[in-house]
């Protein structure tokens, strides 16, 4: 904490610097002053938290220096030393915001009791205003975040009047007074087949250069640009003095236009926006929110690359029902695993379904009723949606996703293939762990009388395919793999020891003059020379 002394008198000046042990109490004497225009010149240069000064000085009084270093410095802690027991100097002094008054002769101890609890207070001061400066400074970080917040609760209509006029104004947003309001909201159109830069993946990456965009080129415009809760940017325009409902309409229909424009330009990719009815008041703003939305899920509709206004009524419902004949076909098709009929009866069944409706709405209702088809038909086969869908998992589960005809068209023949890949898959591991399962029945009873019939009727299934699939798997014959499993027992009981009457008669030959033929022809060697070693 430094310390100026400003006294006219040289020897009371310098003995309180010196005489005084100040780095004790970690105070620093940075300056002395000889009188009221030295010590102001000094205060400018040292900016000392602590002044003990006299109040009558040559060229400036203690009285007319204080208020001046004050205004420099609101902070310091200005100590009087007076030789004059006057009241109204010391009224004076208490009405300018001085610390103390003190009167001389003081003692040391008075005056170091006096300064160090000047300088204890300041202390106290400074981290009140540093926990109030930090305070500040985290409210002003987190202030972006809370009007965020407080954006996507007014559309979703989650405040009252006078909430939204309490807290716009707690946020620093300003309402106007009797302002229409009209929202519009934006999204990235779906991504192409081809495009090479981005992924579903990127979405949000691409949401938020939308975003950016939006605020670059809107800045100048009466509106607030934010992102709902599905990431989506919203433009909340609102009228400015004097501009008529029509010219405000007017005007988020032109910069909605134009923002497309810029996305297409600095991402080369497209964007849809959906525009709202205007709303007369602040608490109807989430009305002109959710009709922006609605509109926007239009573009499975119209298609892409579009400002969609909102309309009170849509055109006439043009219903098609599901051919129940072409659903049949298709199961019948992927029952037999003939993707190419599964695939051709299911653009078919969309294209009935889907592309000859005439509103939004029943788009939506047929995309629920295949989707339901879909899984029907996996949940009949005792498989898991998730499983056999895949990375396609989350769209199918969240079919509001889809934005295009396009993207629905492509999802279902994709759960075409997939479920017809996925019953290939389980017919391979169940046909493998079959052939596992035998393989171990052989190896545990190859003494036993094992034949291909015995096998089929034990492991409850048809000979004639027991035989063709044992032998795709093993690469081998039924018949061989038995025979060969029965010399590799016989050679490995023989060559422990076991006389070959009994390893014959264990493997069921009556004649051991035919196993030993068999044995030599299969091994090169009798089964004597294998006893032999």
């Amino acid at each position: 904490m430094n310390l100026m002394i400003a006294e006219d008198e040289m020897q009371l000046r310098n003995s309180i610097a010196r005489n005084i042990p100040w780095h004790e109490h970690d105070i620093t004497v940075a300056a002395l002053a000889a009188n009221g225009n030295e010590a102001l010149e000094l205060f400018e240069q040292v900016k000392p938290e602590i002044v003990l000064m006299d109040i009558r000085m040559p060229g400036m009084d203690g009285l007319t220096l204080a208020p001046k270093l004050l205004q420099m410095q609101p902070a310091t802690k200005i100590i009087i030393l007076s030789g004059y027991d006057s009241f109204d100097y010391a009224q004076k002094a208490i009405e300018l915001g001085v610390y103390h008054y003190l009167l001389k002769p003081a003692g040391d101890k008075q005056i170091v009791s006096i300064v160090t609890g000047a300088a204890s207070e300041l202390r106290k001061e400074l981290e009140v205003l540093q926990t109030q400066e930090e305070a500040l400074k985290r409210w002003q970080e987190h202030l972006p975040r809370l009007q965020l917040m407080f954006f996507q609760n007014w559309i979703m209509g989650r405040y009252a009047n006078w909430e939204l006029e309490s807290k716009s104004e707690e946020l620093h947003i300003r309402l106007p007074a009797n302002g229409t309001y009209i929202a519009a909201v934006l999204d990235m159109d779906p991504l192409q087949s081809g495009e090479t830069r981005f992924t579903e993946r990127d979405q949000s990456l691409i949401r938020f250069s939308l975003h950016g965009i939006a605020v670059e080129l809107l800045q100048d415009q009466s509106l607030w640009v934010f992102q709902d809760a599905g990431e989506r940017a919203v433009l909340l325009f609102y009228g400015e003095e004097g501009e008529q409902e029509e010219q405000l309409y007017n005007r988020v229909n032109i910069w909605a236009s134009k923002l497309l424009e810029a996305i297409k330009e600095c991402l080369k990719l497209t964007a849809s926006a959906g525009v709202g009815g205007a709303v007369a008041q602040p608490v109807n703003v989430s009305q002109s929110w959710l009709q922006a939305v609605q509109a926007l899920n239009k573009r499975i509709l119209y298609g892409n690359d579009l400002v969609i206004p909102h309309r009170d009524q849509d055109q006439a419902r043009n219903e098609v029902q599901a051919d129940n004949s072409l659903i049949r076909t298709m199961k019948s098709a992927i029952d037999v695993g003939d993707e190419e009929k599964a695939l051709a009866t299911c653009r078919e069944l969309l294209e009935e379904g889907l592309h000859k409706m005439g509103s939004a709405e029943a788009v939506k209702e047929q995309i629920l009723y295949l989707a339901g088809v879909f899984i029907r038909m996996i949940h009949l086969r005792g498989w898991s949606v998730q499983e056999v869908a895949g990375s396609d998992y989350e769209r199918f589960h969240r079919l509001e996703s889809l934005q295009t005809k396009e993207q629905v068209g492509e999802l279902f023949e994709r759960m075409v293939a997939k479920i017809i890949h996925y019953a290939n898959q389980t017919r391979l591991s169940g046909t493998q762990k079959l052939i596992r399962d035998i393989v171990a029945y052989v190896e545990r009873e190859i003494t036993s009388d094992i034949s291909l019939h015995g096998i089929a009727q034990k492991f409850f299934i048809n000979a004639s395919y027991l035989s063709r699939v044992f032998k795709k798997e093993m690469g081998i014959s039924f018949s061989v793999y038995i025979f060969d499993k029965k010399m590799e027992y016989a050679r490995r009981n023989l060559s422990e020891g076991m006389k070959v009457y009994d390893v014959a008669n264990l493997l069921g030959y009556a004649d051991i003059s035919y196993f030993i033929r068999v044995f030599h022809k299969h091994w090169g060697v009798t089964p004597g020379e294998i006893k032999k070693g």
